[in-house]
């Protein structure tokens, strides 16, 4: 594992390379380039906040400030995992004729979307924020910690995803639907509590929630983007813990099956 890590930093410039050539194809020949990455959060969040505040009638301050800290984070992960899935298929040209880890592709999707992430939320939040009431607080300092946690755990579901799909290719499009099942059993668009108001989901639920590891990943973009307060100590915990071990697991696989993927493509 040490060597396929020395491995993996001394291709760091073909990685960032990769990185590049994502946010070169992902935006040429498109009249607004990187604006899409702030319209299709911004329109899918007002077609939910539509849904909910008004039809719905969630008793939230600002519904749309919670949707924005809580969905931004979630499409990251899934488009993630979702192009990642086919990433070595893809490159299966370029894996045939030069002798480079694997892991480059999976890894370089993973870097765009964070990246992509962090800059469509600091323009949202200083830019559309105050109109859904976003008021700044110290616990946003948290927020580079809280995107460290989200990437790591995209890496390693991303690459666990990219192995299995070599293998079995029905994975890709399973995984659309496995998502989609994620994200509303994740509360993203729902709060699981809202303070001063009856729960939402019964709390005799809270705790199947809670051992979404998900849950607590968003919840380090929820804490301090809408309510202004750091994650408990727990939340923290469990955070740190599910991108420690969805890392090592997803890589972990990945390397251990990288030397036969030459030969199941």
């Amino acid at each position: 594992m040490l060597n396929r890590a020395r491995s993996l930093i001394h291709y760091r410039e073909f990685l960032w390379e990769l990185v590049v050539e994502e946010f070169r194809t992902r935006y040429r020949r498109s009249s607004l380039g990187f604006v899409w990455s702030l319209l299709n959060p911004l329109l899918t969040m007002l077609i939910l906040a539509v849904v909910f505040q008004f039809m719905v009638r969630l008793p939230m301050r600002s519904y749309a400030l919670f949707l924005l800290s809580a969905l931004l984070p979630w499409m990251a992960f899934a488009s993630t995992v979702q192009r990642s899935a086919a990433s070595l298929l893809l490159a299966e040209p370029l894996i045939r004729r030069h002798p480079i880890p694997k892991l480059v592709f999976p890894v370089s999707i993973s870097l765009v979307n964070c990246i992509n992430l962090a800059l469509s939320m600091g323009v949202l939040l200083f830019v559309v924020g105050p109109m859904i009431d976003f008021e700044p607080s110290p616990a946003l300092a948290l927020l580079p910690f809280s995107l460290l946690c989200l990437t790591a755990t995209t890496i390693g579901v991303s690459a666990l995803l990219a192995m299995v799909t070599v293998y079995f290719r029905d994975a890709e499009h399973l995984a659309t639907v496995f998502l989609t099942a994620w994200m509303y059993a994740t509360p993203i668009i729902y709060p699981l509590t809202i303070p001063g108001q009856a729960s939402i989901i019964p709390e005799q639920y809270h705790f199947y929630f809670e051992l979404n590891p998900m849950y607590h990943v968003i919840q380090l973009f929820t804490k301090p983007i809408y309510w202004g307060q750091l994650p408990e100590p727990q939340t923290l915990v469990a955070a740190t813990a599910t991108a420690c071990v969805g890392l090592v697991l997803g890589v972990g696989v990945f390397w251990w099956r990288e030397d036969d993927v030459v030969f199941s493509l």
